[in-house]
């Protein structure tokens, strides 16, 4: 078979596509070029798409949308993080992948430790496993990268059974190492979703897993981008982490389904007894990182809504052997200590309601009105409220930790529920770009304080979580436990958008009924 060798052109990636495997080869190698004085070998962290800045984007989508001739595409930027086989400052340079120039190269001087280590006395055969655990900066002149490693016990005879629990068979031992990466974590390719109505771009990158871009209904702007911010799991005795999304280039990193969730709407005419009812379907995206399922839902009646479940085994520590009460958590087994924790979450919301023009955040609340005859009242967009979409927060509980700890200094999107800033391209990470090492004064806490007038162009932030005390019911496994944030739309559409739904009907879905044999035996 003859084989051409002329090259097939390559279609030029669309503004919001997610960074491509040939980006990421050009940039990495652009960086081992540049740095090639180096002898070290340059050990890759993350190589992603610096977020495009919106002003540029926007002209874009608008003559796409349109049908007009389109405006040079904005120029796509790679960062890659690295460091050198054994040398510890961090390194971050940016790489022009629409032209192939590296242009920019910056250094973050760090110290290093020794490595700690201990030797254990174990039986023949038996074999340890570590779960690390990374620090963040305690603020006290710690520049280094720092986990800490608790080990246990996986098997006492040679390979382990793959579900045997580790976790109750804690050792007294743990270590502080430092961190050196030895893996490229590039981001995986994402897609146009159409379904129903809604038309967006899903994305998937290393730091906020799914990202959700230019969000419309029915041809009509909701939300320029929409993503998980950021996650800290703050354990009672004083380990404070935030986790960061570590994908690889692989398929099947997210789940899309279509969903059955009941009763969209139901109404029998009392006088007439003819009854009207639709099922109510929503897309579902799902994605699993570390032990927590995201969800993104969209609904035929045009709500969006995320979704967190958490669950899993619980982490443990050892405990002094006879001691059943602490104050910090709970002794599940002899020896064997779960701590209380809390697990905070933050959501970005950029909104671009009806358009990218201007849209403003508004507090609406309902109050008790005096009983006389001036109560206003109105009916939908006659009454000439803005076209809107309607977002409450989940009411929770926030980080606990003391307000002048490291935990509340680092999580500076812990502290309260609903944070509303300016646009700014590169305030994407309520955290802080660098969460482990950052020691506040990075994220949204100083954003906010700046006091920016939105110009239209406001940005929500909204953080909320669960307070985990566990119980013995939690142990080994924990049942799920879920949290749901709708986002509905309030004067959007001048009547229910989800009148057009075909009705449930016997003559339309053809359900038979289904007979099963009942036993009293669990599955």
């Amino acid at each position: 078979m003859k084989v051409s060798s002329q090259a097939q052109p390559v279609a030029p990636p669309h503004p919001l596509d997610p960074v491509r495997p040939s980006e990421i080869s050009l940039a990495s190698r652009l960086v081992r070029e540049f740095n090639s004085t180096n002898e070290n070998t340059i050990l890759f962290k993350t190589v992603a798409l610096k977020e495009l800045p919106k002003a540029q984007v926007v002209p874009f989508l608008l003559a796409e949308a349109a049908g007009k001739p389109l405006p040079p595409a904005p120029v796509r930027i790679c960062f890659a993080n690295f460091y050198y086989d054994g040398q510890a400052p961090f390194h971050q340079a940016l790489v022009d992948v629409s032209s192939g120039k590296y242009f920019h190269n910056a250094s973050f001087p760090l110290s290093s430790t020794p490595l700690e280590s201990t030797r254990l006395k174990l039986p023949d055969g038996a074999t340890v496993c570590c779960d690390p655990w990374p620090y963040g900066s305690d603020g006290v002149d710690d520049h280094r990268r720092m986990f800490q490693c608790w080990f246990y016990i996986n098997s006492f005879y040679g390979k382990p059974h793959p579900k045997f629990n580790y976790y109750s068979l804690p050792l007294d031992f743990s270590c502080v190492i430092d961190d050196v990466e030895k893996r490229v974590v590039p981001e995986v390719e994402g897609s146009r979703v159409r379904w129903q109505k809604w038309d967006f771009i899903l994305d998937f990158n290393y730091r906020e897993g799914m990202v959700l871009r230019n969000i419309k209904y029915d041809g009509r702007h909701v939300f320029y981008r929409a993503s998980l911010s950021e996650i800290l799991a703050a354990i009672a005795f004083a380990l404070s982490i935030t986790l960061m999304v570590t994908s690889r280039t692989r398929p099947h990193v997210y789940l899309r389904s279509e969903q059955d969730i009941g009763i969209g709407w139901k109404h029998t005419n009392p006088r007439t007894g003819a009854a009207s009812l639709i099922r109510n379907r929503e897309l579902i995206l799902q994605t699993i990182i570390t032990e927590y399922a995201f969800y993104w839902n969209f609904s035929q009646e045009g709500i969006v809504a995320f979704e967190v479940k958490a669950t899993g085994i619980m982490s443990t520590v050892p405990l002094t052997h006879g001691i059943h009460k602490s104050g910090y958590g709970i002794t599940v087994a002899d020896g064997v200590f779960a701590p209380s924790h809390q697990h905070i979450f933050n959501v970005r919301l950029d909104p671009a309601i009806d358009g990218f023009c201007s849209t403003s955040v508004v507090l609406e609340e309902s109050h008790t009105l005096p009983m006389d005859e001036s109560n206003p009242h109105c009916f939908g967009p006659v009454c000439g409220k803005p076209r809107a979409y309607k977002f409450t927060p989940a009411a929770t509980q926030l980080l606990l930790a003391h307000p002048n700890s490291m935990h509340a200094y680092r999580a500076e999107f812990a502290r309260h529920a609903l944070y509303v800033t300016k646009y700014s391209n590169d305030e994407l990470y309520s955290g802080s770009d660098f969460t482990n090492q950052s020691r506040c004064g990075h994220g949204i806490r100083d954003w906010a304080a700046r006091g920016d007038a939105l110009d239209g162009s406001p940005v929500i932030w909204h953080s909320f979580g669960f307070t985990h005390n566990p119980r013995l019911e939690d142990w080994p496994i924990m049942p799920v436990e879920s949290l749901r944030l709708n986002i509905k739309p309030v004067n959007f559409f001048d009547a229910k958008p989800a009148l057009d739904v075909p009705p449930s009907t016997q003559e339309v879905n053809q359900s038979t009924p289904a007979m099963c044999c009942v036993s009293t035996a669990r599955l």
